[in-house]
């Protein structure tokens, strides 16, 4: 019984339908044809472009608000954000916009070559013309062409909805398959049924032949091109910015904001000079531009990442073809892009950067020269390199040259060791920093047990950043005289700190890590297990063959708490963490197990050789 009323309600619903009015706004109902006074063309005329692939566009123009104070708009953006398209006016109120899809029917005529028979006679009716019979043996037929005997097909029956010309076509439901995204056309020409039998006057006498039997047409005057009809269907997405009644026959001034991606720039650097002393440092923009043209329009290359939290949920204004879902099974999936760009510019050089304030430049007013059409600017958090004109179609790459600048610079050697140790046996292996970042996020290559290496030492540059403007994180190629010496990584650089830039390993300066147990006794009881707690003392020796002074500076990470460190090295212990050990082994180890780092600043004779210790503990299951 529910069932048969839930259909009878289903069919009343299906009758009473059409009778609704339409819950649009009645006065959207109609669109102008384009190229109307009220159709805006716009121009780009600034594009803030970010490094994870989005960019905020803003255009303008001009039109005159039809009668019902709309202005309309065929460049309809195909990717922009959910709530990030908006529309203003000069010196008016925007009252909504409204987004759809419209349908033109135009009649067209174009006068071709005729291209058989047929054509031939009906576009020469009323010439005197000569048949020449197909047959074999026929006679030739000379008479004054009446016509091609033909009528127009039949209207097929339809029970498809017809849109009349300018009118809005139904717009689909938010979430489902919505009209294509482009302007599509589809071309009608009239059909013809009949056609194969042809009418002349002859002697005064009506004859028909068959069209199939005519081999040639000849005659004085022949005509030989034919006028061909044709409908043209176009339909193409319409957004329409609603001024209110007032505004109608006003030209007004227009401007569109949208944020969309397809568009980003990935800086570059290129660190050059003699490298005593000082560097010259040029930072080139690397646009990359799939979205659309760009021409003559500012360009706003920033520095940071802002938080846009529904980027990847596009706005129902844009009636692309489907309709992206929002954040549905991972609610961090809107963060991603940010996860990645945070994590490759502090996992590739956190152990390289120099936060701190004691490493800051002394001096913030160093020289820098930039393009003279240049312009910076500070938002908020983020930072604006600015370039006035710029011509960057779709599909194009450009660099674009932002800055040159002088930095200090000196020659530092950087030892970086972490250790990894196995808690059933207490053995370790030990790696570079720069190797244990390559392998982060890698279980299998993380946890495996291989022969210990000999830690890698850097030859790096310290650059301190003396102008008024931050360096961004992005590839940095060194070349010394002209000959390129290394390329690395420039992590992000405020105006007045340092950093330092991987330039090649060192093969004259050489350092090995080696460790003794001093003690092993029983004295911890955790959760019903007995863990002993095992002392070693750890060495890290590093020679210097080179034929001058040099400074190293050598970090070390290990799991374990270090209790004391030679040579005046700086100790921070902390929590442990599961990279210290090849398999974490219960989920409370953090509570017992500590994370230790130690730090030396070393100056090493030409020829000397130096080693420093630390005294560390850490526990392991009985």
């Amino acid at each position: 019984m529910r069932a048969v009323a839930s259909s009878s309600l289903l069919v009343l619903l299906a009758l009473l339908l059409p009778l609704v009015p339409d819950a649009r706004p009645a006065r959207a109902a109609d669109a102008p044809a384009a190229g109307a006074p009220s159709v805006v063309a716009w121009k780009t005329d600034r594009v803030v472009v970010f490094k994870d692939g989005y960019a905020m566009w803003t255009k303008s123009g001009t039109a005159v608000a039809d009668p019902d104070g709309f202005v309309h708009s065929d460049e309809v953006p195909d990717e922009a954000v959910l709530g990030c398209v908006w529309a203003e006016a000069d010196g008016r109120r925007v009252l909504g916009l409204h987004a759809g899809v419209v349908e033109t029917t135009e009649a067209r005529e174009r006068r071709e070559p005729c291209l058989d028979v047929r054509e031939l006679l009906r576009v020469n009716v009323g010439r005197a013309v000569v048949l020449e019979s197909a047959r074999d043996g026929g006679a030739d037929v000379a008479g004054t062409v009446v016509g091609v005997l033909e009528a127009p097909a039949p209207a097929e029956p339809s029970t498809a909805r017809t849109t009349p010309t300018g009118a809005r076509a139904p717009a689909p439901a938010y979430g489902v398959s919505a009209p294509p995204p482009a302007p599509t056309a589809t071309v009608t020409r009239p059909s013809l049924v009949g056609g194969t039998l042809v009418a002349l006057d002859v002697a005064g006498a009506r004859v028909v032949l068959p069209v199939a039997e005519v081999r040639s047409v000849r005659g004085a005057g022949l005509e030989t091109t034919i006028l061909r009809q044709e409908t043209v269907t176009t339909r193409r997405k319409r957004l329409s910015i609603d001024l209110g009644r007032e505004a109608a026959g006003s030209t007004c001034a227009l401007r569109l904001h949208y944020f969309a991606a397809g568009l980003r720039w990935i800086p570059t650097y290129r660190v050059g000079g003699d490298l005593e002393g000082e560097a010259d440092v040029t930072l080139q923009g690397e646009v990359v531009n799939d979205a659309e043209d760009v021409v003559g329009a500012a360009l706003d290359l920033v520095v940071g990442v802002p938080t846009f939290r529904f980027k990847d949920v596009a706005s129902p204004l844009t009636l692309e073809q489907l309709v992206r879902a929002a954040v549905a099974a991972d609610p961090r999936r809107g963060r991603r892009s940010d996860v990645v760009f945070q994590g490759q510019m502090l996992g590739s050089n956190a152990f390289r950067n120099e936060g701190d304030p004691s490493a800051a430049a002394t001096t913030r007013g160093g020289a820098i020269s930039a393009a003279p059409e240049l312009a910076t600017e500070g938002l908020q958090d983020l930072f604006l390199y600015g370039l006035p004109r710029v011509t960057v179609r779709r599909g194009d790459r450009a660099s674009l040259t932002l800055w040159d600048a002088k930095a200090p610079v000196r020659h530092v050697w950087t030892a970086d060791v972490v250790v990894v140790r196995n808690h059933r046996a207490g053995d370790a292996v030990y790696r570079s920093a720069r190797e244990e970042t390559e392998l982060a996020g890698s279980r299998d290559a993380s946890s495996a047990l291989g022969p210990s290496r000999r830690p890698v030492v850097w030859h790096e540059l310290e650059l301190a950043n003396r102008t008024r403007v931050p360096w961004t994180t992005g590839a940095a190629l060194v070349a010394r005289g002209g000959l390129p010496v290394g390329q690395d990584l420039l992590g992000y650089t405020s105006p007045g700190a340092t950093t330092r830039l991987p330039m090649t390993v060192a093969v004259d300066v050489q350092g090995r890590w080696s460790e003794v147990e001093v003690s092993r006794e029983q004295r911890i009881v955790y959760g019903g297990r007995d863990l002993v707690v095992v002392a070693k003392r750890g060495t890290f020796t590093v020679v210097n063959r080179r034929a001058e002074r040099t400074p190293v500076r050598v970090a070390l990470s290990l799991g374990g708490r270090v209790e004391a460190a030679s040579d005046g090295g700086t100790i921070t212990v902390n929590d442990g963490t599961v990279t210290d050990w090849v398999e974490w082994p219960w989920s409370w180890w953090g509570y017992v197990a500590n994370h230790s780092d130690v730090v030396w600043a070393l100056d090493l004779a030409p020829g000397e050789t130096k080693a420093v210790t630390v005294e560390f503990t850490f526990p392991l299951p009985l």
